[in-house]
């Protein structure tokens, strides 16, 4: 309020009763609960995703520093990559999943090849988009629900990347 952030009298009006909700590190055990209510809450026809032992627990032990909005992120880009099927922990992203025998370190390359981390991630973009379209039939306006991006901006890609 002192910085102009917040207008004090929608402060006063909204703190009528105080309600402390503890963040998701805190509450692993509401896990399940909350990915049935994100997975419900999404469109109806999306794909939906179910998780084994491995990657509850693994989805338990990490530390969750976006809140529930990473996890609801997290169960998004699951139904796409991976519609109905069964997740495992090795099938989680990192930092998500079980940790690999190569985790922290660089894959191997022949010698001369340069890394190149645009090229890298214009690939997977690309990946992504064929996934999504895939998954929507072709139309653009689901696929761009599906990448949660404006439908413009998936028109945008689609050029670029040549779709």
């Amino acid at each position: 309020m002192k910085d102009g952030q917040f207008r004090e009298d929608l402060f006063f009006r909204v703190h009528v009763f105080p309600v402390r909700v503890p963040p998701l590190r805190e509450r692993t055990e509401d896990l399940e609960d909350l990915i049935a209510d994100l997975q419900e809450s999404r469109e109806i026809g999306r794909s939906r995703i179910e998780f084994d032992e491995s990657a509850t627990s693994a989805l338990r032990a990490y530390s969750w520093p976006g809140n529930v909005r990473e996890l609801a992120n997290l169960i998004e880009r699951l139904a796409i990559v991976s519609p109905n099927k069964l997740v495992r922990a090795q099938d989680l992203p990192a930092p998500y999943g079980a940790p690999s025998a190569s985790a922290g370190s660089l894959p191997e390359r022949a010698p001369g090849v340069k890394l190149d981390l645009k090229a890298h991630l214009s690939s997977i973009e690309r990946e992504l988009i064929q996934q999504a379209l895939e998954q929507a039939d072709g139309t653009v306006a689901h696929a761009a629900k599906l990448l949660n991006l404006q439908r413009t901006t998936l028109v945008e890609k689609l050029r670029k990347h040549r779709l």
